[in-house]
C-alpha cells in the first residue's frame, strides 16, 4: 500500500510541475513590439566597445544606430543583443569619436 500512495504523490507532482511549467511558458510569451514599447521604439543594445571610440549603442529595426551619451544613468542590464523600448532625441553639433550613427541622449529606455 506504502507503494502505491508514494507512486501516486510522484505522479501528481509530474502533473503539476507540467501544468506550472506550461503556465509559465505561455504567460511570459513576449508581446508585439507595439504593445511592448508602446510611446517608445523598440531597439537592440549592441557592444560596439572592440571600435576604436565605440562603446555601447542601440540599434533601432531599420539598422540605424544610436550613440547615447548618456546611458550610463539609467539602471539597465547592459547586454549584447538586448531587446529594449526607447525614447530620446537627437543632439545637434555634437560629435562622436565613434561615428557609426546619430548622437542621441536617452529620455527613457527600458
Amino acid at each position: 500500500m506504502y507503494q502505491l500512495s508514494y507512486f501516486r504523490q510522484l505522479m501528481l507532482s509530474a502533473l503539476l510541475v507540467s501544468v506550472v511549467a506550461s503556465v509559465s511558458l505561455f504567460a511570459c510569451e513576449s508581446k508585439p513590439a507595439a504593445d511592448r514599447c508602446e510611446g517608445a521604439e523598440d531597439a537592440i543594445l549592441r557592444n560596439m566597445g572592440g571600435l576604436d571610440g565605440c562603446g555601447w549603442v542601440i540599434q533601432l529595426p531599420d539598422s540605424t544606430k544610436l550613440e547615447p551619451t548618456n546611458l550610463n544613468v539609467f539602471n539597465i542590464e547592459l547586454k549584447d543583443n538586448k531587446q529594449v523600448c526607447v525614447r530620446y532625441h537627437e543632439l545637434e553639433g555634437v560629435v562622436s569619436t565613434c561615428m557609426v550613427g546619430k548622437v542621441v541622449e536617452i529620455d527613457y529606455i527600458e
